[in-house]
């Protein structure tokens, strides 16, 4: 296929939808693999007018299918600095015919990820959820924001089940977790991390201390009591008259009653990602290192993943 694959999606019907884009421009199409062969739709032109800033155009940042099967491309223009105008837009298809809408939302600065959960959008400190044809702002009181790290708020689960993850002035950069009730954000304590355990340090005569926990990295909500935050441990370590700095992944899990935190050894380096599997069980992603399979309460390595 032509064009840079930027986005895969999947209904609940197990449809999966791919978003292309052919140029730097917004000059995209959205594809739907019906079993045998992908079928092409022709994104429309983004909905907005320049002068853009310079060396940029509109281009698409994020897709979901929503609950009712339809297909949500969202896409972003970036103006010369201190414009006003918006910046987010979307084209929603529903397999006929697309829509366009602008989001009355200005870009707080280069780099702020849009995260699409259903019909949950989170925009660096903006929280929208759609009710009917209206998106309302449900912005948490205690919104995170940008951590320390240049790390942003992540957002994970579904409609029913929606935590935000986040460093917060509040807390003086200590990292929040938020979870939507069905009508109002519940702040969920955290637990305070120290050292691993002696079984995951380095072989030999060494201490280590923890520099910083960065538990931003991503969210995966595999049920109402099955929530893992996963994260890199940023490691200063001394043995003899050698010191170095290493990154540990760790990862927390919520069963509904309280937290209990995992580390992996500093070989597998930090977590990228982790995704349910579908199945009840969730896929963790390593920026090194083969993938890990959380299955029936079982972690297993799996293969490593071909160069793409």
């Amino acid at each position: 296929m032509e064009g840079e694959l930027t986005e895969v999606a999947a209904s609940a019907d197990g449809t999966i939808w791919a978003l292309y884009d052919h140029s730097d421009a917004f000059d995209a199409d959205l594809r739907r693999w019906n079993g045998s062969s992908w079928q092409t739709f022709e994104v429309p032109q983004a909905p907005v007018n320049g002068p853009f800033a310079q060396g940029t155009s509109p281009r698409a940042i994020g897709m979901a299918v929503r609950e009712d099967g339809q297909v949500q491309i969202f896409g972003q223009a970036e103006y010369p600095q201190r414009s006003s105008k918006p910046e987010i837009f979307s084209h929603t298809f529903d397999g006929t015919r697309w829509r366009s809408e602008v989001f009355p939302l200005t870009m707080p600065r280069n780099g702020v990820p849009l995260i699409v959960r259903g019909e949950w959008i989170m925009y660096g400190d903006q929280v929208l959820r759609r009710d009917g044809a209206v998106w309302r702002s449900y912005r948490p009181a205690a919104m995170p924001e940008e951590g320390s790290a240049g790390d942003f708020p992540v957002l994970g689960g579904d409609e029913d089940d929606l935590w935000i993850f986040g460093e917060s002035a509040a807390t003086k950069g200590g990292v929040v977790a938020l979870r939507w009730n069905g009508a109002a954000w519940q702040q969920i304590g955290l637990p305070r991390l120290g050292l691993p355990p002696q079984g995951v340090l380095f072989s030999g005569s060494r201490k280590e201390t923890v520099m910083e926990i960065q538990l931003t990295i991503d969210v995966a909500v595999l049920g109402a009591n099955d929530v893992w935050a996963v994260g890199a441990a940023d490691m200063y370590t001394v043995n003899d008259e050698d010191d170095s700095q290493v990154i540990r992944p760790v990862a927390l899990h919520w069963n509904g009653r309280g937290w209990t935190c995992r580390w992996g050894s500093a070989g597998w380096d930090r977590i990228t990602d982790v995704e349910p599997d579908g199945a009840g069980g969730a896929w963790f992603l390593f920026y090194e290192g083969e993938p890990l399979h959380l299955s029936g309460g079982r972690h297993e390595h799996a293969a490593a993943l071909p160069d793409v």
